[in-house]
């Protein structure tokens, strides 16, 4: 009976009242836990940088080998481009690229939104090396267009505070990424892919295609670059302030990149009106 109520008699007399395994055997895993946790975010700085950097020079010979793919492919079509206007194509494409895997991680993420330990150790991982990814590609964007970036202020600003952002993520603890809502930043890049679409199937020949994917990139651009992204960051700062405070430089490029996002908007929006403007003049006449 005293057995079974989890109650013994030391040898020296006096009554013992013991744990009964099953929830010993609950603390120690606790406790195990715990213990790989700290340890996952206070040591291996060393790792998460050398994960980090295998992963942005697999990624910088990946974009480099896609633009040699995309070259070969096209080659006939290339030859009908002068010089700039192929950098151009490159750049397009290889940034659809680029969107078309942070858009799919990120939405696929929010999707599957699942909070078992073992899920959100995968998901912190998977935007460590995403964003050790995003900084392989703007390694490669810098090199193959460094001379035009000086000539493009906005891009190089934008790849520079880009720089701020993801070289961060992919060194940051997996206890920081596991609260932050990377998912929702990632999929925000679902804004760029209509616009690199556009710039392609126009120079391929299909113009309706490519006015429909402006008008699609204009409509995302201003629902999650002008009206989300502020949102998700004001969430952010209520919510997980501590962990993205411990990101500390990406923390201001992203507020740098808001600005940004809001100077595109500005330039998108004057073209709009005069399109618009335009078109009404052309019918009265």
């Amino acid at each position: 009976m005293d057995d079974d109520a989890g109650i013994h008699v030391s040898k020296s007399g006096h009554s013992d009242r013991s744990v009964p395994s099953s929830v010993a055997n609950k603390d120690r895993h606790a406790a195990e836990a715990e213990a790989e946790a700290v340890v996952d975010d206070d040591d291996y700085i060393e790792d998460r940088i050398w994960r980090a950097v295998k992963v942005g020079a697999a990624s910088f010979i990946f974009y480099a080998c896609a633009r040699h793919v995309h070259r070969r492919f096209f080659s006939e079509w290339f030859t009908t481009l002068d010089v700039d206007t192929g950098r151009l194509a490159d750049g397009y494409f290889l940034s659809a690229v680029n969107t078309t895997i942070c858009t799919f991680f990120g939405v696929r993420e929010q999707i599957r939104n699942r909070s078992s330990s073992k899920a959100v150790h995968r998901r912190s991982r998977l935007f460590q090396d995403l964003g050790a990814s995003v900084t392989g590609y703007f390694v490669h964007d810098l090199f193959v267009n460094r001379q035009q970036l000086w000539e493009r202020p906005d891009d190089l600003f934008h790849h520079v505070a880009g720089f701020l952002v993801t070289v961060p993520i992919s060194l940051a603890s997996r206890r920081t990424m596991s609260v932050l809502p990377a998912a929702e930043f990632f999929s925000l890049e679902a804004s760029t892919l209509p616009l690199n679409l556009a710039f392609l199937l126009r120079h391929h020949g299909h113009v309706r295609l490519a006015g429909a994917c402006t008008r699609l990139f204009a409509g995302l651009f201003f629902l999650l670059r002008m009206v989300w992204l502020p949102y998700l960051i004001y969430r952010t700062e209520r919510d997980n302030g501590a962990a993205f405070s411990r990101l500390r430089t990406a923390r201001i490029a992203t507020y740098l990149l808001t600005v940004l996002q809001y100077y595109w908007g500005s330039i998108i929006l004057r073209k709009l009106i005069e399109k618009l403007t335009g078109a009404s003049s052309a019918d009265s006449s």
